[in-house]
Formats: structure tokens, C-alpha cells, sequence
């Protein structure tokens, strides 16, 4: 639960099971309601089933004839949804999300690209971590372990970020960017904050549902 939003999950061996389970759990949501004088927002309430690339067709089939109701209204199938920041897609690929990440982070980099004239490279590094760096950073424990296609898209955007910062040409290599900014390449600061999670959780420092894994 977060704020006015619930999600409910569940892990089965197959998708009739999957589909029991949410069913009945999504009665006792409405019970639940009922009971407390409230009212769900059936419209903004959606269904995704997640899984391996080559169940996607079986699962695409079963949910054209098996739905998800709530007070009798067949709730909407989705492929992806926002969850907390992070767009989850039905085959955890993580393009979409990356997509849209680079999306604002490119709104950043324009602006900084129209004002790096009046700032140095100090105050460019600066608004790179202010305004970029948190967007490639967030949740990228999770979906950094996206596919090499997917997460060469990001590693193009830090070459780019790279260049501008410094005033660099196209033919710079990237390695003498990254010494210069003091910059890990994104894959390899993905795999530190991973790092970072695990020494956490093995000196119970990270939350108890990390801790016991």
C-alpha cells in the first residue's frame, strides 16, 4: 500500500491459479469497502499478468476470455503501469520505462547544452547530479539488470552528458570522459549500488523483507 494506492500480487504455478487468487482477493477488497463506507475507483483498477517472453501469447489469450471483475465490472488488462516511479511492462524489459526516463533526462541535458556557456564544468557536474542523476539513479537496482539493447540506450545518454560537460567532440573516447568526470559508466554503478544493498542486507542494516533473503 502507498498513499490512496494497493497493489496486490501474486506468485502461483499457473496463470488459472494466479487468476483464482487475485479474484478472491479483490472480493475481499470490495467486502472490505463495503464495510468501511468507501468507494473503489474501478476505472483507474487494472489487471497484468507478468511473465517470460514466450508465455506472452498464452497469457494474451486467456485474458481475452478470463476477466477480472469488481462489483460485477470487468477490470482493464494492462501492459504496463507506473508503480512508484518505475513503468513495470508484462516482461520486465524495462524499455518503456527506460524511454520515458531518457525522455526527461533530455529535457535536462537540452537545457543545460543552452546554458553551459555562462557556468563551468564544476557547476555543469553540479546540475547533472541535481537534475539527471537522480532520474538514472532511481530504482536502477531493479530495472538496471535490463537487457544489453535497453541499457546501451542509457549508457549513449551519459556519453552524451559526458561530451557536453566537458566540450568535447563526438570522437572523444568515452573512457578519457568518464576519468575526467570521475564518472563510473552506468552498468558498473548499477552493479555498486546493487553492491551496496547486498553489504546491507548482510549486516542487517537494510530492511527486514531484504535482510532474510
Amino acid at each position: 500500500m502507498f498513499a490512496d494506492d494497493t497493489t496486490i500480487s501474486a506468485y502461483v504455478h499457473t496463470i488459472d491459479e494466479v487468476h483464482n487468487y487475485l479474484q478472491t482477493t479483490a472480493n475481499h477488497v470490495i467486502k472490505w469497502y463495503n464495510q468501511n463506507s468507501m468507494v473503489p475507483n474501478i476505472s483507474k483498477t487494472k489487471t497484468m499478468y507478468i511473465s517470460a517472453t514466450h508465455c506472452y501469447n498464452h497469457i494474451t489469450n486467456y485474458t481475452q476470455n478470463n476477466h477480472m471483475y469488481m462489483q460485477g465490472e470487468a477490470l482493464t488488462y494492462s501492459s504496463v503501469e507506473k508503480l512508484l516511479g518505475v513503468h513495470v511492462d508484462q516482461q520486465l524489459n524495462w524499455k518503456f520505462h527506460v524511454e520515458q526516463m531518457l525522455k526527461k533526462c533530455n529535457k535536462q541535458l537540452y537545457l543545460l547544452m543552452r546554458i553551459k556557456q555562462y557556468l563551468s564544468v564544476h557547476s555543469r557536474k553540479l546540475f547533472f547530479n541535481a537534475y539527471i542523476l537522480p532520474h538514472l539513479d532511481y530504482c536502477s537496482t531493479i530495472w538496471g539488470s535490463c537487457n544489453d539493447e535497453v541499457l546501451n540506450s542509457v549508457v549513449k545518454f551519459q556519453k552524451r552528458a559526458a561530451r557536453i560537460i566537458l566540450d568535447k567532440d563526438i570522437n572523444t573516447p568515452s573512457v578519457e570522459l568518464f576519468r575526467e568526470l570521475k564518472w563510473m559508466t552506468f552498468p558498473d554503478r548499477t552493479i555498486y549500488k546493487k553492491a551496496i544493498i547486498v553489504y546491507k542486507s548482510l549486516n542487517d542494516t537494510s530492511p527486514a523483507y531484504l535482510n532474510s533473503k
